[in-house]
């Protein structure tokens, strides 16, 4: 990369990082990112959460605090514990112990970590699969639906500033785009670098914005997981390392692709008014992803199984797959080599877009 791509790419980056819209939507998903990531310290300080009955056939003063209140095991009760045969069955009798189910498994977990710590002194590897063998749901309320609620919690909260981010993000392309096309700034730019080298320059200096927001959507959470403490933050246990590395590599695809997408098109508005239009256009996949997503948590079927290799219309779905263990590492592994192709065929034919229209007015 020569110095004059890299100056380029730096002007663009801090003008788009600087502007109004970026950084109020910066300061909204951090302060949304603290929110969910300290969700159980916040509920406590500021709603009241009342806590929940507990009974239990063995003594679990421990277990005791301000979400939970100890009854005894043959009174009616949100959240029924049996401990037979060294495991834990759990009852869930109601909505408010739905509610509180995550905050009950905390607990159980640091109980069996104390224990077979102190005791057996097992690897981490064999207390984690102890874990997962050693406590056992059942949900006896009619009231209630069974999904995984870890996973669609996380789901749910953290797809909204992302999508906030690709809105704000596309917008703010969209418009500077429009704005540029044919402008005299533009004219001096391009006796430096030609056309192709100025898409280049869009793309990363609008790539690594989507990258500053993601840590900063990102570092909440990092904090909460590594504290882990069920009265203060979040459980986040679920999310491991591969998932997340497979997430990053998935949402960096969708990113580059709704970009490349927002850059070429917003090229071809007449007028810097117009890009809003063009904007809404970029985002039309991705909100038939979210969509699909909102109504249902798996991949595409059917006629429709060619969406999921298609970055844009797959970013929810594919994000959900990777969360609930829906997807194999051979399939997504296929996912992301078809995303790779397509992304290249997409630059190349967005470029020529771009190409044939900045110059223009």
């Amino acid at each position: 990369m020569n110095k004059r791509i890299s100056n380029i790419i730096g002007v663009k980056f801090r003008e788009a990082l600087f502007s109004t819209a970026i950084k109020i939507m910066l300061m909204i998903i951090l302060i949304y990112s603290i929110a969910i990531s300290f969700l159980p310290y916040i509920k406590k300080n500021f709603f009241n959460d009342a806590p929940v009955s507990v009974g239990c056939n063995v003594s679990l003063d421990s277990m005791e605090d301000d979400n939970f209140i100890l009854v005894d095991y043959s009174n009616k009760c949100d959240l029924k514990v049996t401990f037979e045969d060294n495991k834990y069955f759990i009852d869930i009798n109601s909505r408010e112990g739905y509610d509180k189910l995550n905050y009950l498994l905390q607990k159980i977990h640091q109980i069996n970590y104390a224990e077979f710590i102190k005791e057996n002194k097992i690897s981490g590897q064999q207390y984690d699969k102890l874990l997962n063998n050693n406590i056992i749901i059942n949900d006896v309320s009619d009231e209630i639906i069974q999904v995984n609620s870890e996973v669609m919690d996380f789901l749910i909260m953290v797809t909204i500033p992302f999508y906030l981010i690709l809105i704000t993000l596309v917008s703010r392309i969209g418009a500077q785009v429009a704005y540029e096309k044919g402008s005299k700034v533009t004219e001096v730019i391009l006796t430096a670098v030609s056309e192709k080298q100025l898409f280049f320059c869009n793309v990363i200096s609008s790539m690594l914005i989507t990258v500053v927001s993601l840590l900063i959507v990102m570092a909440p959470m990092v904090a909460a997981y590594v504290i882990n403490d069920p009265t203060y933050t979040s459980d986040f246990s679920f999310f491991t390392t591969s998932k997340l590395i497979y997430l990053l590599i998935h949402l960096t695809f969708v990113c580059i692709s709704l970009i490349m997408l927002s850059i070429a098109i917003s090229s071809i508005a007449k007028q810097p008014e117009d890009a809003n239009i063009f904007a809404i256009l970029s985002m039309a996949p991705l909100f038939i992803s979210y969509t699909y997503f909102m109504f249902k948590i798996d991949l595409y079927k059917g006629v429709f199984t060619i969406l999921n290799y298609v970055p844009i219309f797959s970013a929810f779905p594919v994000v959900s797959a990777i969360l609930n263990d829906g997807i194999s590492i051979t399939n997504l592994i296929f996912v992301f080599v078809s995303n790779i192709i397509f992304i290249i065929l997409e630059y190349l034919a967005l470029e020529k877009v771009y190409c044939s229209n900045i110059s223009n007015i």
